[in-house]
C-alpha cells in the first residue's frame, strides 16, 4: 500500500516577515538614516505642499501649494520658483500666500501631480478645476475634465500617469 504524505502549506505571513527582515538587513545603513536627507524650505508665506513630482530628467521636486501655484525646486541657490497655476483668474495680488479656502475658485488648489515623461507635460488634479495639464514650460494649465462618465469629481486628490499608453 503506497504511503501518502501531506505537507502543510507554508505560512504566508511568516514568509513575508522573513522576507522583510532579509530586505531590512540588505539595505545599507546610510539609506536608513535621516542624516542623508535635506529639508527644502518653501518661500515665505507659502504653506500646504500636498503632492510631489519629478520630471523626466529628475528635476524638481514640483509641488502644489495652498495658494494655487505649482512650485519647482531649482536647487539650493534658487530654491522654489513659480512653475504653473491652475486657474485663469490667479493673480499675485489676490492669491499669493493665501490660506483662505473660499478663494479656491479664484486661486485653485492643486492636490495631485504627475508627469507624462513622453510629452514632458505635468498633469494636475485641482480641488476646484478638476484635471488639468500644463506644458513643459509651465504657465497656465489647460482644463481637461471636471467629471468622469457624467459624474462630477468630488474632491480629486491624487493621480497617476500611465507611462506606457
Amino acid at each position: 500500500m503506497p504511503m501518502e504524505i501531506f505537507m502543510k502549506p507554508p505560512n504566508t505571513v511568516a514568509m513575508i516577515s522573513i522576507f522583510r527582515l532579509i530586505l531590512f538587513f540588505s539595505i545599507p545603513h546610510a539609506v536608513l538614516t535621516l542624516s542623508s536627507f535635506t529639508k527644502l524650505q518653501l518661500p515665505l508665506n507659502v504653506i500646504g505642499p500636498d503632492s510631489l513630482a519629478f520630471d523626466q530628467q529628475g528635476g524638481g521636486p514640483y509641488t502644489g501649494v495652498s495658494d494655487g501655484r505649482i512650485l519647482k525646486y531649482e536647487g539650493s541657490s534658487s530654491g522654489f520658483t513659480e512653475y504653473a497655476y491652475t486657474t485663469p483668474n490667479w493673480s499675485k495680488e489676490v492669491c499669493e500666500g493665501i490660506i483662505e479656502p473660499n478663494l479656491g475658485p479664484t486661486c485653485g488648489r492643486p492636490l495631485g501631480l504627475g508627469f507624462n515623461y513622453q510629452t514632458c507635460e505635468l498633469y494636475i488634479v485641482d480641488a476646484v478645476s478638476g484635471l488639468v495639464v500644463v506644458g513643459p514650460d509651465g504657465g497656465l494649465a489647460t482644463p481637461l475634465a471636471t467629471s468622469a462618465e457624467g459624474v462630477p469629481f468630488g474632491l480629486p486628490d491624487a493621480l497617476d500617469v500611465d507611462q506606457l499608453t
